[in-house]
């Protein structure tokens, strides 16, 4: 959990955009889901490089991103691409798909947002006439898409999620 002085990655990120527009941003972390990357690249950042990676490839990181370029893994921007859905038509102005959360039904974006107020899968289930279960599922469905794994990956990306 972080301090009060302490900043999450996102917010730093969007703090030396904000201070520093001219900045290149290489993300070099051990949070590596496909909703940490795509987070990371829609606040500004040009480049992600996962601690698991080869270190081979971290001097091609730097060297792309310090030239302007973006830089992901090819297996990781793979399984952005796959990820993004649109929920609305391009005519109407959808943006990418994780950064607005389309890629979640509605009925699991109103479960993500019950769970981040606090509530139980108990609690949500009664709110909604729902069962327990059904709630569960939805729960899981929407940890596969954003990426993640556990409830408190969950709460390090509740600031940048749009739900």
């Amino acid at each position: 959990m972080l301090g009060d002085k302490e900043v999450d990655g996102i917010n730093l990120i969007r703090t030396i955009k904000l201070r520093h527009p001219g900045c290149k941003i290489l993300v070099l972390s051990s949070h590596y889901s496909p909703a940490t990357v795509a987070m990371a690249m829609q606040t500004g950042s040009l480049g992600f490089y996962g601690k698991s990676q080869e270190l081979e490839e971290l001097g091609t990181a730097i060297r792309k991103v310090a030239m302007g370029q973006i830089y992901l893994h090819p297996a990781m921007a793979a399984e952005l691409e796959a990820q993004a859905t649109p929920a609305v038509s391009p005519e109407a102005g959808a943006k990418d798909s994780l950064a607005q959360n389309s890629a979640l039904s509605p009925k699991e974006q109103e479960v993500l947002r019950c769970f981040l107020d606090g509530m139980s899968v108990n609690d949500i289930a009664a709110k909604f006439s729902r069962s327990a279960n059904t709630i569960s599922t939805q729960k899981k469905s929407a940890f596969r898409k954003l990426g993640i794994k556990s409830d408190g990956e969950l709460f390090k990306l509740s600031n940048s999620l749009r739900i």
